[in-house]
């Protein structure tokens, strides 16, 4: 994959070659001019490396959510008080999915790495979009029912951005029905989760909505 940064090296070192087999005079370049294509270079190779390491933090932070919430579902009798570090992995959960859902390797440098990032992204966004909207509906039950809002403003980004980012991953994978039923199952316990006890601020997503429409009163 990063191998195409290694080729526009060998670009660079050919392009000079052939300037001497020319017989021109080479253009001399100033050592400014040096470090500033040295630091293109290294930023275009450090580029993808950075944005797997993303994807790969985000897969680490959704493996630690399930571990540390089977440890705490399982607890007999249940816990009165979310632990803090039950709140913890949720966080560490929505601080990495931030950047998988700005979007990464969204920039080849050809139609050889395009296609690679295709593959990674078809085979990966699926799979953490649909982990990351299960931890919110899990989160909306074990701490507090404003992760369902984030929830609703998933489903609102999925659906609004450019679908070459998050959407298409979905469709080349064919498994759009998958997302809609995952939403449709938060949709499902927004109805049943009906919060009793003290009044409460209200959340409010993006668009402004609360899960008050969403309560049934008996």
């Amino acid at each position: 994959m990063l191998g195409e940064e290694a080729d526009l090296m060998a670009d660079a070192e050919q392009d000079e070659i052939e300037d001497d087999e020319s017989g021109e005079e080479p253009r001399q370049t100033s050592v400014a001019e040096d470090k500033e294509r040295q630091t293109v270079m290294l930023k275009i190779a450090s580029r993808t490396y950075y944005e797997l390491d993303l994807l790969v933090r985000a897969l680490k932070a959704l493996h630690g959510w399930r571990q540390i919430e089977a440890e705490h579902t399982e607890v007999s009798p249940p816990l009165i008080i979310v632990p803090p570090k039950v709140r913890k992995a949720f966080e560490e959960v929505k601080a990495a999915m931030k950047p998988i859902l700005r979007g990464i390797l969204e920039n080849p440098l050809n139609d050889s790495e395009a296609a690679e990032f295709r593959e990674i992204r078809t085979t990966y966004i699926p799979e953490l979009l649909l982990a990351y909207n299960t931890v919110l509906c899990s989160a909306g039950h074990i701490i507090s029912r404003d992760a369902l809002i984030e929830s609703m403003d998933l489903s609102t980004i999925i659906a609004a951005e450019d679908p070459s980012r998050l959407l298409q991953p979905f469709q080349e994978s064919k498994r759009i029905t998958e997302l809609l039923t995952s939403f449709a199952y938060v949709s499902k316990a927004m109805l049943k989760l009906g919060e009793k006890g003290k009044p409460r601020k209200e959340k409010r997503n993006a668009e402004g909505r609360t899960l008050g429409i969403w309560e049934i009163s008996a």
